[in-house]
């Protein structure tokens, strides 16, 4: 079971601020498990309500994050990410960059977070068709993430700013 936050700490927005915060989901949330998501996070609410309360207070809905969870979510419900293999990748020059390519049926799912407060540049080897598939998905999350060079050995090179993500795969 995997989760970014839970009734007992404070919320992950408020922990890790929105940046990183994002980073963290993707890459928890990417990852082969089971998923659990708080009441309010989808909505990116700041305030913990303790369990004993059988009342929250108002606050207003963050819609930057609640559409980051918006377009995360339809990531997820991918059959890739439900059925497939998952792979990590060997990311050269970014020891803070985290990689993993799912397959499931001839499609891929790709995930790549910088999670540190750097800008990276590297380099991550996938095959062709993972090229394809990441230039042509129908689904994709980026935020400070670059796509520098794609080569025909089936290299991609990215550029990263600090907590910087893509995620992306197709729901064919």
């Amino acid at each position: 079971v995997r989760f970014t936050e839970n009734h007992d700490e404070i919320r992950a927005v408020n922990a890790f601020g929105r940046e990183r915060s994002m980073a963290a989901s993707v890459l928890t949330y990417t990852l082969p498990s089971m998923r659990l998501l708080h009441q309010g996070q989808l909505e990116g609410l700041r305030i913990r309500a303790p369990l004993q309360l059988k009342r929250i207070m108002r606050e207003t809905t963050d819609g930057e994050m609640q559409r980051f969870y918006t377009n995360l979510l339809k990531i997820l419900n991918c059959e890739t990410l439900h059925y497939g293999s998952w792979k990590p990748m060997k990311v050269e020059g970014g020891e803070t960059v985290f990689s993993w390519i799912w397959f499931y049926d001839e499609r891929s799912a790709f995930v790549c977070v910088n999670y540190a407060g750097r800008e990276v540049k590297c380099r991550i080897k996938v095959d062709r068709k993972v090229i394809r598939d990441l230039l042509n998905s129908d689904l994709s999350l980026r935020r400070g993430a670059y796509l520098l060079d794609a080569d025909a050995d089936g290299c991609i090179k990215l550029r990263l700013e600090p907590y910087g993500l893509w995620a992306s795969s197709s729901h064919r």
